[in-house]
Formats: structure tokens, C-alpha cells, sequence
């Protein structure tokens, strides 16, 4: 979805991938339509920006498809951080972002909706919506700073461990209460 911040993630992922050869990009996840494109704008869309990037870095920016299960453990586990720029309309607490914290990566997403409440300085950071610099100022500072980036990794392992169904739904019932 355009709205999950996906060519603001490509146009921050340029910058990176040209400033700092050690960085490796993943990208998972399908096309589907939401109210900025259709499936077939998006797709489109990202397939001009991502032949750029793979073309000028080929063994550093990599499209997955949508994964599931192992293979999206796997993928998450071997990551550092995870970004989500998303300006979804209706965007709560994505699922993504909490199976990122459990496999230990750093989140760095967007002051939308609840968002900002939820992913403090102790899980990561929270930029302006559809803002690629930020993404890319965010991404440099925590490898910048890898003590602080190994202490967000080893808090989101920590507490994730406490992610259950039930906890999950009242703390955003607190966040919706209180908002």
C-alpha cells in the first residue's frame, strides 16, 4: 500500500545504500490498493523505483514478496531494524511491528494515529509521516550509536515477551480511552 510508506521507504533507502555500503535492505510484503493507488499504480510504482536501487546496488536491496511463517522469522531475525512509514488511515498497532520487536530489531515508524503512544525511545523512534529524510536521519543514527541500538533491541526482546492476545487488546484500549 502506498499508504504503508513504501516509495518513502525506497527514496530514504537511495540516500542509505549510497552513503553506508554495509547496509543491506529487505523489503517484504504484497500490493494492494488503498486510497493514494490502485494495486496496479503501486505496483508499478515501486518496481521503477526498486530496478533503480537494485541496478546501482544489486547485493544490497532485495524484494522478498509476501513471506509467512520460517521464512518471515528468518528474514526478521537477520534484520537490525525494522522501518514502517506508515500514514494507513486507519492504522492502529500493525502486527509487523510486533513481530519485529520479538525477533529483536529496532522500529522505526511514523507519528500517526496512536503510533507515537506506543513505540517510545526504548523501541525506536517515530518520524513525521511521508517524510524520507527522517527515515534516513533515523536508520544513520542507530548505526551510529550501536549501544544504543543493541539496548532498543534487547528491550523490544524483552518486553515482547509479554505480547499475549489479551495484554495486547487492553493497552489499546487504554491508548483509545484515554486519547
Amino acid at each position: 500500500m502506498a499508504s504503508k510508506g513504501i516509495i518513502e521507504f525506497l527514496t530514504a533507502s537511495k540516500q542509505l545504500l549510497k552513503d553506508d555500503h554495509s547496509i543491506r535492505i529487505d523489503i517484504a510484503g504484497d500490493f494492494i490498493s488503498d486510497n493514494y493507488m490502485t494495486k496496479n499504480q503501486i505496483k508499478k510504482k515501486f518496481f521503477v523505483l526498486f530496478k533503480d536501487l537494485k541496478d546501482s546496488f544489486p547485493e544490497r536491496i532485495f524484494y522478498h514478496g509476501p513471506v509467512s511463517g520460517t521464512k518471515k522469522v528468518d528474514l526478521l531475525k537477520a534484520s537490525s531494524i525494522f522501518v514502517l512509514p506508515t500514514y494507513y488511515p486507519t492504522e492502529a498497532y500493525p502486527i509487523s511491528i510486533l513481530e519485529a520487536m520479538a525477533t529483536g530489531n529496532a522500529i522505526i515508524t511514523t507519528k500517526h494515529n496512536y503510533l507515537e503512544k506506543i513505540i517510545s525511545e526504548k523501541q525506536g523512534t517515530t518520524i513525521e509521516i511521508k517524510n524520507h529524510n527522517e527515515i534516513i536521519r533515523s536508520v544513520k543514527r542507530l548505526f551510529k550509536d550501536q549501544q544504543t541500538m543493541q539496548e532498543i533491541q534487547d528491550n523490544n526482546l524483552l518486553l515482547s515477551k509479554s505480547f499475549k492476545l489479551e495484554n495486547h487488546l487492553n493497552q489499546l484500549y487504554r491508548i483509545i480511552k484515554n486519547d
